[in-house]
């Protein structure tokens, strides 16, 4: 699961709509996901998650589509059905930092107020979704104690999990912030990373520049522990990446399907 919101909103709460010309096009042509595949939502009693997913708007977005900037009124819950989102900051000077990530399964977005978007939204890979309505969500919060202990957990382990990330940028290395990103992030049996991430958003991630980052690649490349098939990194030795890092203190938290977040 996924960072849901930060301070509260002001004003009128809408559905929250991309700048420009991005508008999220229906993806009604596809069969419809419910509520059931989100790891927050999934363990809701049959009539609850029906109530939700008749409320809710399955959606598609394109590649690099913005969903909504920092500073928008959020009104809605995010569950992801296919593909992935990054959530960014921007500094001042227009550079980015991925403060999170979120694939199938994940939920991001307001949980049980409106509120204001503390990043932005932007889509790694044309990817589906289902917008939930926050007053819906907070029905069933109100209505099942479950749900909302479970939520509560899940932003401790959030906090714990940023707690040990801040603690990295603070202490550790770029390389170290690398491989541990790269043996957090990639599927055990591939190797491959779990989103499609360039040399510059890996960068984002950790702290640091695609300069760094491509140095770093290619002399794991050159060590025989990574390849990068179609630009896409995979992990060829795990045990060689994680021998000099310290195992119990991960840059990024899993989720229970052993996603990034």
């Amino acid at each position: 699961m996924n960072c849901f919101t930060a301070r509260k909103g002001e004003g009128p709460v809408t559905f929250p709509e991309p700048p420009g010309d991005d508008v999220i096009e229906s993806a009604r042509e596809r069969p419809r996901p419910t509520t059931r595949d989100s790891d927050l939502l999934g363990e809701l009693p049959k009539e609850e998650s029906e109530a939700l997913d008749s409320s809710s708007a399955f959606e598609r977005a394109s590649r690099a589509q913005v969903l909504f900037q920092e500073d928008h009124t959020l009104s809605h819950l995010y569950v992801v059905s296919s593909g992935s989102f990054k959530l960014v900051r921007y500094s001042e000077e227009g550079r980015e930092f991925i403060v999170d990530l979120a694939g199938r399964g994940d939920a991001f977005g307001a949980l049980a107020e409106a509120s204001i978007a503390t990043v932005a939204a932007r889509a790694l890979e044309e990817s589906t979704f289902l917008a939930v309505p926050v007053a819906a969500v907070r029905r069933a919060l109100e209505r099942n104690p479950a749900l909302a202990l479970r939520a509560v957990r899940e932003a401790e382990r959030r906090l714990r999990a940023a707690e040990i990330r801040a603690a990295r940028f603070a202490f550790e290395s770029v390389p170290r912030r690398l491989a541990a990103l790269l043996l957090e992030a990639t599927d055990l049996s591939s190797g491959l990373l779990r989103f499609p991430l360039n040399q510059s958003e890996l960068a984002s991630f950790i702290g640091s520049s695609r300069e760094t980052v491509c140095s770093i690649l290619n002399q794991l490349r050159r060590d025989g522990i990574v390849e990068t098939p179609g630009g896409r990194v995979q992990v060829l030795d795990r045990r060689r990446l994680e021998s000099p890092l310290d195992a119990r203190s991960p840059i990024v938290g899993l989720s229970p399907r052993g996603r990034a977040f």
